[in-house]
């Protein structure tokens, strides 16, 4: 392998190790999924709680109540769930919140997916960022970045869909 192929596929990172592109990039994947779900939950508050007597703080709670209790109990499990596992968990509470929020008729049944979502996105930061001790300053950037830009990114898509829904 030449030295233009070595630039390609790994980058130096603080501690003088090298990572691997993709690497980098996959944290700030996971970091944009995870926290595009989540945001996207909150985001849809005002929908989920339209013509419903239940308070929007409710709605709050919901989401960083699981968060917050995973992120308490989980590093006393840490060791015992393998990263693959704990990975195929967050994807499918993500993915299961994300649908139950989205197709459920009944607002209590958005607010458990909202519940189920926030347990995908509190597991995410006591997996990733403990990993990315692994690999070095690098990906903890690539995965904050990924997280930061889907803060931005989900609300605006919502209110997109949300507008266009609206004028049709």
């Amino acid at each position: 392998m030449n030295e233009e192929d070595n630039l390609v596929t790994a980058q130096t990172c603080d501690s003088g190790k090298e990572v691997k592109t993709r690497t980098i990039l996959a944290f700030g994947v996971v970091g944009f999924l995870v926290d595009f779900f989540y945001s996207i939950g909150i985001s849809a508050t005002q929908d989920i709680l339209e013509a419903t007597e239940i308070p929007s703080s409710l709605v709050l709670l919901a989401a960083a109540g699981p968060a917050c209790l995973i992120s308490a109990l989980y590093p006393y499990f840490f060791q015992r769930i393998p990263v693959l596992v704990a990975s195929c968990l967050i994807f499918t509470l993500s993915i299961t919140g994300m649908l139950l929020t989205a197709l459920a008729q009944v607002p209590k049944v958005k607010l458990i997916g909202v519940c189920i979502l926030s347990l995908g996105f509190g597991s995410t930061e006591n997996v990733f960022y403990p990993l990315s001790a692994f690999y070095g300053g690098s990906t903890v950037n690539s995965y904050a970045s990924g997280s930061g830009i889907s803060c931005l990114a989900a609300p605006l898509s919502y209110a997109g869909k949300h507008n266009t829904d609206s004028t049709s």
